[in-house]
């Protein structure tokens, strides 16, 4: 890295590849990382140093978790998650691959379309998760919840996994496909590994990136929504005030993606020590509708809402507002900002 220049250092795994997931035409989170990486490296040249790191997938499969205790290479993501919610990600696969009988309401739409077509490309078999033929026997559609339960103190996930798939997945947009688990393990290794970074002076940059595969700003400390699993933002944030209590007695999150971040903001909700500044659009017309109004603040504690009115335009309204984070954000005593986007 120039001294003269900026620098950027970027972590990144791109063993977790399109093909793998499910169809979805509003999310393709490894096109959009290879995307990013992509632009990053173009903008680069003229602009900043950038410095990748290809960070290895773990060598070993998670071993099966118990008695929803997660005992795999989601475990570390016990920090802001419930250890039954990491269990559920881990096994949950493998357990919906095994019943004999699936009820088609778990059934992810993409894969019942596919079956109807009899689409019988290897490509499509792959990202949809099917094995064997055109969708017949033996194929595996993606696992989304049926419904939408209350989440009241009455209520709770059984053992079967449509049961838990029914507790832990908010909506039907972050579908349980083969490979999530060791996909997600490659996000958290990537997270780990620019956390280790931006403490490293010997690399000379400026700043790192996590560039995660799949976003987590909708992930809640045990529900998955939004094509969001693990909260990666928010594990970055906790873990650095356990292991650095002394040197970051506060921590901030800035999160400019266009919806708002639900799952950050409730997981850091009664936390004092991390506050949570949100750039999005209206929920009253945009996901997730429940979360991201100007009255859900906490002053003193975690949440500031800064909202944008629509699509067009957004560079010249995200400016404005990102200008209201700082001035907000300097006389609040926290020495280190996160961005999520």
């Amino acid at each position: 890295i120039s001294p003269k220049r900026l620098g950027l250092a970027v972590f990144v795994s791109t063993s977790v590849r399109q093909e793998d997931m499910p169809e979805n035409q509003c999310n393709e989170p490894a096109t959009r990382r290879d995307l990013i990486l992509a632009a990053l490296a173009a903008f680069g040249k003229e602009n900043l140093d950038v410095l990748v790191a290809e960070v290895l997938p773990p060598t070993q499969a998670p071993a099966p978790a118990t008695a929803g205790q997660p005992v795999g290479t989601l475990a570390g993501a016990s920090i802001v998650h419930d250890k039954a919610y990491l269990a559920f990600l881990e096994t949950a696969w493998d357990r919906w691959k095994a019943l004999e009988h699936r009820d088609d309401t778990f059934c992810s739409e993409s894969d019942k379309g596919a079956r109807v077509s009899s689409i019988s490309t290897s490509r499509n078999l792959a990202a949809l998760g099917l094995e064997g033929g055109g969708g017949g026997s033996g194929a595996t559609p993606a696992l989304v919840p049926g419904n939408g339960p209350n989440r009241d103190p009455c209520c709770g996930p059984g053992e079967s996994v449509t049961s838990q798939c029914a507790w832990h997945c908010a909506d039907r947009e972050a579908p349980i496909y083969a490979g999530l688990a060791a996909a997600l393990a490659s996000d958290l290794g990537v997270a780990r590994a620019a956390l280790g970074a931006t403490f490293e002076p010997s690399l000379g940059c400026s700043a790192t990136l996590a560039l995660t595969t799949h976003p987590g700003h909708h992930a809640s400390s045990n529900t998955c929504a939004g094509y969001c699993y693990l909260n990666s933002a928010a594990w970055v944030a906790r873990t650095m005030r356990e292991e650095w209590p002394g040197e970051l007695p506060k921590v901030a999150v800035l999160d400019v993606d266009y919806h708002a971040g639900n799952g950050t903001v409730g997981i850091f909700w009664f936390d004092p020590d991390v506050l949570v500044c949100s750039i999005h659009a209206d929920p009253n017309s945009e996901y997730p509708y429940t979360c991201g109004f100007a009255h859900q603040v906490r002053l003193g504690a975690v949440t500031r809402v800064f909202l944008v009115e629509e699509w067009r335009n957004l560079a010249g309204k995200y400016m404005p507002q990102y200008g209201r984070v700082c001035t907000w954000h300097a006389p609040n005593s926290t020495t280190h900002l996160l961005l999520w986007f």
